[in-house]
């Protein structure tokens, strides 16, 4: 628990980093499928695009697979693929990335409040043709921690989160390189549609021409029975 309130702490003291970056704004949309296989096993897919550049310009599209098993009530492990076109705007060439990723996570209840904490391992392979100065694969730990409560009257859960990106094997040496902050509201359009849009900031630190975007997104949410 200590550990998780540092990462808390070091996230809203970073804010002062902003000034001075550069800034962008973006827009992201996505749709995502779930559906149980077994009581335990679910299977999911997101479809994803985001656009950059004061949203004049596609960043990228992805898809991913993943699969995620309730271990406990209160606990959750999930693996995945995720697909990767990303935009290369000066070049106008598109680069395939391929990532897949196992995480943990836990929920708690404290009063009315959910405390969802999530611990992800990523693993990125670029193509050395489109950069061959970013080494491959990329490994990171991206940590989690959101608070969230249900209005089940209204059919509405906001929530807000904060989340820290950690390199793994840099050949610079491992650091924190990125920090996101989002807050967001999921609304219940029916049974099995939710309706989730957010505003996040994200920005980078501890490395060089760092950049913040100020994004805005949506994302619906299907869950298949």
């Amino acid at each position: 628990m200590k550990k998780y309130i540092l990462i808390v702490l070091l996230c809203m003291s970073s804010v002062y980093l902003l000034k001075g970056q550069k800034t962008d704004r973006a827009a992201w949309f996505s749709v995502e499928l779930s559906g149980k296989v077994t009581d335990n096993l679910e299977l999911e897919l997101e479809e994803e695009i985001r656009f950059f550049r004061d949203v004049t310009e596609i960043d990228r599209i992805s898809t991913s697979l993943g699969a995620a098993y309730a271990i406990t009530d209160f606990l959750k492990a999930g693996t995945g693929y995720s697909w990767i076109l990303d935009h290369k705007v000066k070049k106008d060439l598109y680069e395939n990335r391929h990532r897949y990723y196992f995480y943990l996570r836990g929920r708690a209840r404290v009063g009315g409040f959910k405390i969802d904490l999530r611990e992800k391992f990523q693993s990125t392979y670029y193509d050395p043709a489109f950069d061959d100065e970013r080494y491959s694969p990329a490994n990171e730990l991206k940590s989690r921690l959101q608070v969230s409560r249900n209005f089940k009257d209204a059919g509405l859960e906001p929530y807000a989160n904060v989340e820290m990106y950690y390199q793994l094997n840099d050949p610079e040496g491992n650091k924190i390189d990125q920090l996101r902050y989002t807050a967001g509201m999921e609304i219940d359009l029916s049974k099995s549609l939710i309706l989730d849009p957010f505003f996040r900031i994200e920005t980078d630190i501890n490395i060089p021409e760092p950049e913040t975007f100020y994004i805005g997104g949506i994302t619906l949410k299907w869950e298949i029975n």
